[in-house]
């Protein structure tokens, strides 16, 4: 392969390898977040829930506090909802009422749980937990994956296309002065040198080709003298 083609492969396989991992990264990063703001939302639940039931349960009214409890079922990812008395009793419960189904749950499906204390005159009378599904928040994620896919994939292609045109706008004059080094081993030394009035690096090379050329033309014009001298001696001998 040529020099060109590998650089691109090098560059190619490293943008590809920073994006990916930053991809991960940031999937992963999003995830936690999800899982934060959905602990956060149970957390607060079970706080505002256990001052809402809390007469309720300190009257013994289940069917009042199921009620109430009840007007979570709208939120989203919502799991269970269970209310048990200092003594380990279910008091209340909606959704997934016993442990035995809620460890089947938390094991097929991520969840995370708020907790709080029912108090009655700073005296707790109950503990209520909501128990939140994540598995809503996996199309969320989903939509977020593909979007930074699509975005790095974009971002990497870009990042290609303006690494091929800086190493066209290289190798282009290098390719030039190469066709000339070729023909001026070939003896043809007409050619004029390009680019000798850059002042970069491809400048400097310019330059130096022309040197090149110049004690070339000098040699080869030496050698026809050389030549024509020798001639006129034969001649004259």
């Amino acid at each position: 392969m040529s020099l060109k083609t590998r650089v691109v492969l090098a560059l190619a396989i490293v943008i590809l390898v920073i994006q990916a991992i930053y991809v991960l990264l940031e999937d992963r990063r999003f995830a936690q977040r999800l899982h934060a703001d959905m602990q956060a939302t149970a957390d607060n639940l079970a706080q505002l829930y256990a001052g809402a039931v809390a007469n309720s349960v300190w009257e013994y009214d289940r069917e009042a506090a199921t009620a109430q409890i009840q007007a979570m079922r709208v939120i989203k990812g919502f799991a269970a909802a269970t209310i048990r008395e200092p003594n380990g009793n279910t008091f209340a419960a909606i959704g997934v009422v016993s442990e035995t189904l809620t460890e089947d749950m938390a094991g097929s499906q991520p969840t995370v749980a708020g907790r709080a204390d029912i108090k009655v005159d700073a005296r707790d009378i109950a503990e209520i937990t909501v128990t939140l599904s994540l598995a809503p928040l996996e199309d969320e994620r989903a939509a977020y994956l593909r979007t930074l896919i699509v975005t790095n994939g974009a971002i990497a292609a870009a990042l290609l296309g303006l690494t091929l045109l800086a190493l066209h706008l290289v190798t282009r004059p290098l390719d030039r002065m190469t066709s000339l080094m070729q023909q001026f081993s070939g003896g043809d030394l007409s050619a004029e040198v390009p680019f000798t009035d850059r002042d970069d690096e491809i400048g400097r090379m310019a330059r130096a080709l022309e040197v090149f050329r110049d004690n070339a033309v000098e040699r080869k014009n030496a050698e026809e003298s050389l030549q024509r001298r020798s001639a006129e001696l034969a001649t004259l001998n």
